[in-house]
């Protein structure tokens, strides 16, 4: 493997990939394991033979599975250690590295080629030419942010945060991620999110109809919210004004202030 395929693998493997130690409470019984798991084939075959070893298996009722252990995970541990850049997969490396009384590894800055590897493991992309990548922690995503640009919001409903990016920056980098994706389900994603009309180019029409529906269907209803909005305005500045009424020496002391 050349550099940037290590930075894919170490990518790919921060946002789906498990590396832990597995045995009995004996540590001298503890081994080093490597897993992935995904719904379809296609990537795993590619890391397998991207490391000329290992076979992929079928996970009943989840999909495909392909996982290292033993010795040639040292490998593995090596290549991780010189490209990984989220602090959480770092911290859960290090416990690892220093268990097998390895070098530790330091957070390092995102390559193309990693966020590639990233993103096909947790990217995704919208019809309306946007790219996403979701997280329950955001320092990866902000990491990603500062490199590549976007922004990072918050999922409340999901505790969950969210990088995104759009525009003219999210069809560049879409060009640089499909050259070295190896998802091909994510590929075909992309392509048809990227190139050629949009969704809204194409139902232009529709959904121009189907928002003036429901903004003359909701009318009567935006009316009233905004009369009960202004209701509570005009109330809060009434007791407002009354309260200064009724404490004048309040207005002679903001005066006195303002000279």
């Amino acid at each position: 493997m050349n550099t940037d395929d290590e930075q894919w693998l170490t990518g790919f493997t921060e946002g789906d990939g498990t590396v832990g130690l597995y045995g009995t409470n004996d540590t001298k019984n503890l081994y080093v394991r490597v897993t992935w798991g995904q719904k379809e084939r296609d990537v795993l075959d590619y890391i397998a033979h991207l490391l000329n070893y290992g076979n992929v298996r079928i996970k009943k009722g989840t999909g495909y599975q392909l996982a290292y252990s033993g010795t040639f995970c040292m490998l593995l541990l090596e290549i991780f250690e010189k490209h990984v850049v989220s602090k959480t997969f770092c911290t859960r490396l290090n416990d690892i590295l220093k268990f097998r009384e390895l070098k530790l590894a330091t957070v390092h800055e995102s390559s193309i080629d990693w966020l590639v590897g990233f993103w096909d493991a947790e990217g995704s992309s919208g019809n309306s030419r946007t790219l996403f990548i979701a997280q329950k922690g955001r320092q990866v995503l902000d990491v990603i942010a500062n490199t590549f640009g976007g922004r990072v919001q918050s999922l409340q409903n999901y505790d969950m945060h969210q990088w995104y990016l759009c525009g003219d920056d999210a069809r560049k980098l879409a060009r640089r991620i499909l050259v070295r994706s190896h998802k091909p389900s994510k590929v075909e994603r992309l392509r048809r999110n990227f190139e050629g009309p949009t969704h809204y180019e194409l139902h232009k029409n529709e959904i121009q109809a189907k928002n003036k529906t429901h903004y003359e269907s909701h009318h009567a209803e935006r009316l009233a919210c905004a009369h009960e909005h202004n209701k509570k305005k005009w109330q809060e500045h009434k007791l407002v004004s009354g309260y200064i009424r009724n404490h004048p020496e309040l207005l002679s002391k903001y005066e006195a202030l303002s000279r």
